[in-house]
């Protein structure tokens, strides 16, 4: 059980601090947490980032292993929301987004980015809007749409620092007064 609770908390401070590499490690040598703890929220939880990681990585590597992860990850949370689990609902907009950018979809992608935005507003937890936000602000900065990645790299960073977390805001603002430089 302790090594189901370690490995949820590295994978999830992986990927808010973007080193999905690293994710992706610890996810290859995670136990099961659907089979240790059926039923329990950590499987959610554990699952998003699965998903997370692992659709980052099929994007970077281009790999089927991480697709095929990513794909598994994606339909158990779809799954999860149409049995009602209430633990799901505010990650669907990020994966359904993360989802597209997997398939090339980019035009789509953006529109479930901007449900991304939407759902940001309010939600249960303030790291999964902070790191749906900052997601969502990566891809606009890869869109080159620079001034609202700077929009949505701030709401991030508000967030985070509303969770407490007091070095990824600080790494965010760096990043926002870097683009802020480039936008003048």
């Amino acid at each position: 059980m302790v090594d189901c609770s370690l490995a949820l908390c590295k994978v999830e401070l992986a990927c808010i601090f973007g080193d999905y590499a690293h994710a992706g490690e610890i996810l290859l040598e995670a136990p099961d947490i659907l089979k240790v703890r059926p039923g329990h929220f950590s499987g959610c939880r554990f699952t998003f980032y699965n998903f997370l990681a692992s659709a980052e990585l099929a994007r970077k590597t281009k790999s089927s292993v991480w697709s095929k992860r990513a794909e598994v990850a994606r339909k158990q949370i779809q799954d999860w929301i149409k049995d009602g689990n209430v633990n799901c609902d505010h990650l669907w907009p990020l994966v359904q987004a993360e989802h597209a950018l997997i398939k090339g979809k980019k035009s789509s992608a953006r529109k479930y980015f901007d449900h991304v935005i939407e759902a940001a507003e309010s939600g249960p937890f303030l790291q999964d809007r902070a790191i749906s936000m900052e997601r969502t602000a990566d891809f606009f900065h890869s869109e080159g749409d620079t001034i609202l990645a700077v929009s949505c790299y701030t709401k991030s960073r508000d967030l985070f620092e509303e969770w407490g977390a007091s070095a990824k805001q600080k790494r965010l603002t760096h990043k926002i007064l870097i683009l802020n430089r480039l936008l003048t």
